[in-house]
């Protein structure tokens, strides 16, 4: 059976993480390097997109192939044929107004797909970490911040 977050082989390919959702689905996600460019000069995507992009294409024909066996023997129990996708690739300051609107447009050809920046990830790991735990404005050298809560406290 499959531990949860671990990289998980779909045939010939590995995945780089795979999480099961709340919604009894999964997430599939493919790492690239935050070096990576997304896109040319010129507005056309670089091959290591298309690369991520291919990767998780050939997941999805392999759990559509392979449905009953990707739940039995790699204990990915309930995925759907489409489950969610996410790429993590290159930083947003590379990224251009036409380079998000190609994006957008890619991300829509492709259901269920998400392509995200290194820097939108820490983004978003921030705003719910404050979300739960409040805002972040503390920088300091050799800092060390802990949070009480009064229901976790009271758990214990």
């Amino acid at each position: 059976m499959t531990q949860p977050g671990r990289k998980v082989p779909f045939g010939e390919h590995v995945s780089d993480f795979v999480f099961r959702e709340p919604c009894n689905d999964y997430l599939l996600v493919e790492i690239e390097a935050p070096y990576r460019e997304l896109f040319r000069n010129n507005g056309h995507q670089r091959h290591e997109l298309t690369h991520a992009i291919g990767q998780i294409d050939d997941w999805l024909c392999y759990i559509q192939d392979n449905k009953a066996k990707v739940e039995s023997e790699l204990g990915l129990h309930g995925i759907s044929a489409t489950p969610r996708m996410l790429v993590v690739i290159g930083r947003s300051a590379t990224l251009t107004e036409r380079n998000r609107r190609k994006l957008a447009v890619m991300q829509g050809r492709h259901r269920g797909l998400s392509i995200m920046t290194y820097d939108e990830l820490i983004d978003r790991a921030r705003a719910n970490f404050e979300r739960h735990f409040g805002p972040l404005s503390l920088r300091a050298q050799n800092l060390n911040i802990y949070y009480y809560r009064q229901d976790l406290a009271e758990a214990t």
